[in-house]
């Protein structure tokens, strides 16, 4: 278990209070270890059900307590796993139950910066601003990253495109879901505690939710964006099989007249025009390969070939 102390006063974070009596603890701790806690948490258990395990973004305010879960795709940061960790606030206390290496590096983050008066709320709020602090700049190089893909279609290079394609899918739909759900916490505070926020608290979680919002609503043009570039693949494709069809069809129709003098010839009847002329089989030759000549100059004429 990590101790931190919030200075309310300053809203300075450290590992050891400041003395004057005002400061608030915030723990970290594992999941089995705030279940082996044998203070008196109200609602406890329903923290613990809601943790096992973390599905979703919520918050729920409770007559003696606040609590919720975060879960962090791993999307938003280009990494390997995902950050799930619960919350549980009193009026003094947090508890952060999660992964401890995880929560401390986001905690020590905040450690020796002093953003002015701060209330236990303001600083929840601020390690939820943390979270997606490097949000734009993520969501701009994944912008990039489409446009590149687009490039590359236009340039008719579509290799493994399917599979980026499905990539950025299943990304963008885990950011979606992740910034619909922190806006509705913003919402729900806004909502369920307007007569026990302060001023400052209640604006803090409106710039909260609109700044969710906004980064909400760029995902959503980058999943329409995406889209966008499947048409262009499909449409590349369908062009593509086009060509190949009128390619097949050109030759085919080249083919038919050589076909229907070969029937001719073949049937072998007596009387027919050159059968026993000695230069017949060099004439049959010669006029298929006339006629040859003079579609294949149609087809280009007629930009078919």
């Amino acid at each position: 278990m990590k101790q931190y102390f919030l200075n309310q006063d300053t809203g300075e974070l450290g590992p050891s209070p400041a003395g004057d009596g005002g400061d608030c603890e915030i723990r970290l701790l594992s999941l089995e270890s705030f279940c082996a806690l044998e203070e008196v948490l109200p609602y406890k258990r329903n923290l613990l059900r809601s943790m096992s395990p973390v599905v979703c973004c919520k918050i729920e305010t409770l007559r003696e307590s606040m609590q919720g879960t975060m879960k962090v795709p791993a999307e938003t940061a280009e990494k390997s796993e995902p950050i799930s960790f619960g919350f549980y606030m009193q009026p003094r206390r947090l508890f952060l139950v999660g992964p401890e290496g995880r929560l401390s590096e986001l905690l020590e983050k905040l450690c020796r910066t002093a953003y002015g008066s701060c209330t236990l709320q303001q600083f929840l709020l601020r390690l939820f601003d943390t979270l997606i602090a490097d949000d734009v700049e993520q969501l701009l190089a994944v912008e990039a990253q489409l446009s590149g893909m687009e490039d590359a279609l236009l340039q008719k290079s579509q290799s493994l495109f399917l599979e980026t394609f499905l990539d950025y899918r299943k990304r963008l739909a885990a950011l979606h879901g992740y910034y619909e759900q922190l806006t509705g916490m913003g919402e729900s505070m806004q909502a369920n505690l307007s007569r026990l926020l302060t001023e400052p608290e209640r604006t803090a979680w409106h710039l909260f939710s609109n700044r969710t919002q906004w980064l909400h609503a760029q995902v959503e043009a980058l999943r329409e964006y995406l889209t966008q570039l499947r048409m262009l693949y499909q449409s590349q494709l369908e062009a593509q099989q086009n060509r190949i069809i009128t390619l097949l069809t050109v030759v085919t129709t080249i083919f038919m007249p050589l076909t229907l003098i070969v029937g001719w010839y073949g049937m072998n009847f007596g009387g027919m025009f050159a059968l026993h002329w000695q230069y017949g089989y060099l004439s049959v030759i010669a006029v298929s390969l006339l006629i040859v000549v003079i579609e294949i100059l149609y087809f280009k004429h007629k930009k078919l070939l």
